[in-house]
Formats: C-alpha cells, sequence, structure tokens
C-alpha cells in the first residue's frame, strides 16, 4: 500500500475506543489510589461475568490470548494435541496454542469467513484434540451447529467471542457454547480497553481446573506502559497519528511485548467495568451503523456486503470488491485522501511466512475471498454523516472499478 499522503489527521481514524467519563474515572481512581494491579475491581468484573454468562464464576487475564490458552488448559489440551484454528484470523490465536506445546492446524473457512462444520472436518485428524471457533468482526459463526460436530467426534470445542462480546446466536449469548468461551477487553475490541481477557464455562470441573492453573500476578509498570499507549495512541488517535508517524520516521518503531499470559490487573477490569455500563449503547450504535451501510451499499454492482446475522455484535462491516484487490486498494485510497483512516482485512494466516507451515494443502475460499476485502468502521464515534460519506467514496470507487 501506498506511503499516506495528508492529511495525517483523519476525519475518523482507525478504530478508536468507544469510551466515556466513566473510563476515565476508573483510570484515575485506580492511578490515584495505586490499585494498579491488587485492588476488588478484578473480583467485581469477574461477578458481573459470570452473571452475564450464566456461570458459577469466571477467570479474568491479562489478554484474550491468556484467556484462551487458560480455556485450552483446562480442557487438558497439552504438549502434541492439535487444535484447529480458522486461518483467516488474527494472528493472536496461534501463541497461546504453542505455549501449550500443542500444534495449531490453519482451517479454512466458510462464505462468511468463519468455521463451518464442512472446513473442520477436512483439517481433523487423529491427533486433532480441539477446535476454537472465533466470531470475526462481532458475526456470528455457527457454533450451534459446529458444537453438535465436536460432539460426535469427541473434540473439545472453545467459544472465542474475543470480537463478539454481547452478540448472541439463536438467542444465546456467544461464549457459552461448546467447553469453554472466552471475551476481550484488548486492541479493537468491542470493549476496547486497556487489556485483558476473561475466561467462562458453564462447566464446573472446567473451572475449578483454570483457577487451579491462573496466571502470575500482573506487574504495574506493564499496566500502567499500556494503559498511557492506549489512551494516548488510540483513545486520541485523532491528534496524537501525526506524532507516531513522524516518531515512526526517526527511530525503530517499538516492538510489541512477547505474549505472556498473567492474571488481569486492577486497572484493567476497572476500565472494562466501565465499558460494559455502556455495551447496550455499544451495540446499538454498532448495528445502526451497519444498518446504514446496508441502506447506502445494497448489493449493487462492484461490490457486496458480508451479512450480519441477526444478533451479530457488529464489530466491523466487511465489503467485497467484484473487481478484486487492485479495486480494494484504490477503495482504501480513496477513503483515506477523503479522511477516513480505513484498512484492508486479515491477509490469512497461512499467507504469512510466519504461520505458513500450520497449514496442510490449500485453503481455497480465504484465498480467494480476501483479497478483495476493505473494513469499514462501525464504532460509535463514527458520526452517522461519516458512515454516509464514506458508503459514497465505496460506491463511487468502488463502482469504477
Amino acid at each position: 500500500m501506498s506511503a499516506l499522503r495528508l492529511p495525517y489527521v483523519y476525519r475518523v481514524p482507525l478504530c478508536v475506543p468507544f469510551w466515556n467519563w466513566r473510563t476515565y474515572a476508573a483510570l484515575a481512581r485506580c492511578i490515584g489510589r495505586g490499585e494498579i494491579v491488587g485492588g476488588s475491581d478484578v473480583q467485581r468484573l469477574e461477578q458481573r461475568l459470570a452473571a452475564l454468562f450464566s456461570t458459577a464464576s469466571s477467570v479474568a487475564c491479562n489478554s484474550g490470548r491468556a484467556a484462551l490458552e487458560l480455556a485450552l488448559r483446562a480442557n487438558g489440551v497439552g504438549a502434541g494435541d492439535e487444535v484447529v484454528v480458522p486461518t483467516f484470523c488474527c494472528a493472536s490465536i496461534i501463541s497461546p496454542i504453542l505455549a501449550l506445546g500443542a500444534m495449531p492446524v490453519l482451517c479454512d473457512v466458510g462464505e462468511h469467513l468463519t468455521l463451518t462444520p464442512a472446513t473442520i472436518e477436512a483439517a481433523v485428524t487423529s491427533r486433532t484434540r480441539g477446535v476454537v471457533v472465533a466470531h470475526l468482526f462481532g458475526n456470528p459463526a455457527p457454533i450451534d451447529t459446529i458444537e453438535e460436530f465436536c460432539r460426535r467426534r469427541g473434540l473439545i470445542l472453545i467459544d472465542d467471542a474475543a470480537q463478539a462480546l454481547g452478540a448472541k446466536l439463536n438467542g444465546r449469548l456467544l461464549g457459552t457454547f461448546g467447553d469453554a468461551g472466552i471475551v476481550s477487553f484488548g486492541s479493537g475490541k468491542v470493549c476496547f480497553g486497556v487489556g485483558g481477557g476473561v475466561l467462562v464455562s458453564r462447566q464446573g470441573a472446567v473451572m475449578e481446573r483454570a483457577r487451579a492453573a491462573r496466571f502470575p500476578r500482573a506487574e504495574a509498570a506493564p499496566t500502567l506502559k499500556r494503559a498511557a499507549g492506549v489512551t494516548v495512541w488510540r483513545r486520541w488517535r485523532h491528534w496524537s497519528l501525526p506524532l507516531q508517524i513522524v516518531l515512526s520516521r526517526i527511530g525503530k518503531p517499538a516492538q510489541g511485548a512477547s505474549y505472556q499470559g498473567r492474571a488481569m490487573a486492577n486497572l484493567d477490569a476497572a476500565v472494562a467495568s466501565s465499558l460494559l455500563d455502556t455495551l447496550d449503547d455499544n451495540l446499538a450504535a454498532r448495528r445502526a451503523r451497519v444498518d446504514a451501510y446496508r441502506t447506502l451499499l445494497g448489493q449493487g454492482p462492484g461490490c457486496s456486503l458480508l451479512p450480519h446475522g441477526e444478533g451479530s455484535a457488529c464489530l466491523a462491516q466487511l465489503v467485497s470488491f467484484s473487481g478484486g484487490e487492485q479495486v480494494a486498494l484504490a477503495v482504501v485510497r480513496a477513503l483515506r485522501e477523503a479522511g477516513y483512516e480505513v484498512d484492508r482485512s486479515y491477509q490469512p494466516l497461512h499467507l504469512q511466512a510466519a504461520y505458513d507451515k500450520y497449514a496442510r494443502g490449500a485453503l481455497p475460499n480465504a484465498d480467494r475471498l480476501w483479497p478483495a476485502l476493505v473494513e469499514l468502521p462501525c464504532e460509535p464515534t463514527v458520526r452517522m454523516e461519516d458512515a454516509k460519506r464514506i458508503a459514497e467514496v465505496v460506491r463511487t470507487t468502488g463502482h469504477a472499478g
């Protein structure tokens, strides 16, 4: 993709968290009282999520990755086991599996970019122990039928609702299917906080093993550094992006910390709780923006919208262009020049050098679908007039392609 032109200050920056004064108050309270790591907010968050998901308890970790590792560990996944995961997914799904000495197996996706019983069947071997179903972009995968498939095959099923907090399938909350579920308050999620992930399960034995395998205590300095980074570089991105670009050009870009599972810090839990207070408004706003894109773009010539199922959390709206990758690139350029910091979607993991070894054979659906995709923002911070302008640029550029 070509380098950014002007403006560096976008009308709509990429992926801005939906915070209000209560979130800043939670940050200030924890810092002012010195309750960065220790405090009562973690227990309160665990109780709230246990009530939300109708479980006896939940276990809070420092990230969604840590919650996934704990979910797999509590279900007996270990060295030598294979775990099926979607190739069309965030790369963070890989490290928790490797941390257990298990082997991730990349699986193709269906037309809606999620796992299906048919694509999972093609990836299962005698060494397969479990399946992780991710509900990408808040859109429910067919996890009810996948649950039946896994039950018949004796496979562990992890319901990865990291991108789908509050979403439902047939009236049932995502995260409650299978043997365990996870949610996340990390970067780019529905409730984008300063970090944290939570394991939930309705199986008492699983939760007992999870509590027994809790991670070490969080550390104050990394917690504060992460919170400051999210606040400055993400929440205030409208103003901080120019500085970030300048810093990246005069020095080596900062490297992300390597994965290490820990318990959730009190500061993370306090912020997460403040975001749960606005979850209903958050979801309603995202669904309204998806409805607007559907009305404004429809399924006209040149582009089509990835449909969101009823109950979707509507994290983002994907658009596919019949002209393929070149049109998708042109749409991204046009939107950025108009002041909207959008981007293309995930490159499938099997097409990345770091992860291609985890694929077995061709994954044709992901190969075919991903090059033509662009993600349109649905955050509540995106004004409806901007959603209309985004749709206009997409329609003009995409149809021209």
